[in-house]
């Protein structure tokens, strides 16, 4: 079975032959292969740090991957700005010239197209976090509005990744604070998830499937983006759905199990950190035979956090290569 066949059938649960893998800095290894649209070919910044966007970004280096750093001069200043915004092209030339290429040495791993930064971050990006947070409660409708313009840009983006043989979209919105969403989820509801539901319909509409990632704690709209086409989570603190002694793990399982795909890796807040090997061990066993029981529904992520900057690196191979030893059958308590 080819990575591009596990995958699929982990996701559709369709009883993969083992549980995917997923290397996001290790493609001979992994099972999925990311890929991504390139900033437009003829742009130019007009001060250090600025992106196509008019974000300035202060970024850390040092690491196999440098962070993203964060935002440190946000083009939109004022409610004006929101209407006055001009966006890139999303038909830029250069945007997709290393696409094909990257396709045709992957043909046979499942090909995940990202949408980098979008929605909510994106917004963020764009007018600052706080400045957001008050435009939401006072000035909802000009944000809904730019929301839409912003959601319409990606769009066109989408519509190129389908003219290539990718597999699924992957998107990125972190929407969680240690216990709860940023926003209220009726808020979340009434703004953003008619946009996600645009996106996620076109996607799906041409046979490809929706992949999700967001930090924290973000239970409550779980149910929500399951009813809007997401086909598969990345989650990177599966524990931190935990509640009333029960593990968030399990929670996950039980709620969720069999009707969304989970990609995690170990808890990169608790086990990942300060964690035993033994810990280790035992939580991979625990997300593969919790998340991975429904005929698939489980893919391992084996180096999520290298580009964090906060987790030693020497335990993210370890974690890798648990997995690793857990699918060759070292461990067979795991593969039940």
């Amino acid at each position: 079975m080819t990575g591009k066949e596990r995958v699929k059938r982990a996701i559709k649960f369709q009883g993969p032959d083992r549980i995917p893998l997923r290397y996001a800095f290790n493609r001979e290894r992994s099972d999925i292969i990311g890929v991504g649209y390139a900033p437009s070919g003829y742009w130019r910044p007009k001060v250090e740090g600025e992106d196509e966007w008019g974000c300035v970004w202060d970024k850390l280096e040092g690491r196999v991957v440098s962070s993203f750093g964060q935002v440190k001069v946000h083009p939109i200043k004022t409610l004006e700005d929101y209407k006055s915004y001009e966006f890139p092209d999303p038909y830029a030339p250069g945007r997709f010239d290393h696409l094909q290429r990257e396709i045709e040495k992957q043909r046979d791993k499942y090909i995940s197209a990202g949408m980098g930064f979008h929605d909510f971050n994106r917004l963020m990006f764009l007018r600052g976090t706080e400045d957001l947070f008050e435009d939401l409660i006072f000035n909802k409708d000009v944000v809904i509005e730019f929301l839409k313009r912003l959601v319409d840009w990606q769009i066109e983006i989408i519509k190129q990744y389908l003219e290539f043989d990718i597999d699924g979209i992957w998107f990125g919105d972190d929407w969680g604070t240690q216990k709860s969403l940023m926003i209220s989820p009726s808020l979340w509801r009434e703004v953003f998830k008619p946009e996600y539901k645009r996106q996620f319909d076109l996607i799906h509409y041409h046979g490809k499937d929706v992949i999700f990632h967001s930090c924290g704690y973000v239970w409550d709209i779980i149910p929500d983006f399951i009813e809007v086409g997401v086909d598969a989570f990345n989650f990177n603190q599966p524990l931190i759905f935990g509640k009333n002694g029960e593990s968030g793990i399990d929670r996950l399982s039980r709620e969720f199990g069999g009707k969304v795909c989970f990609i995690c890796p170990l808890d990169m807040q608790r086990t990942l950190i300060e964690g035993t090997y033994d810990d280790m061990l035992n939580e991979a066993k625990h997300l593969i035979n919790a998340l991975g029981k429904f005929n698939g529904g489980f893919i391992a992520c084996c180096d999520e956090g290298i580009d964090h900057g906060y987790i030693p690196i020497e335990r993210i191979k370890l974690m890798g290569e648990i997995f690793e030893r857990i699918i060759g059958g070292e461990y067979v308590d795991a593969q039940r």
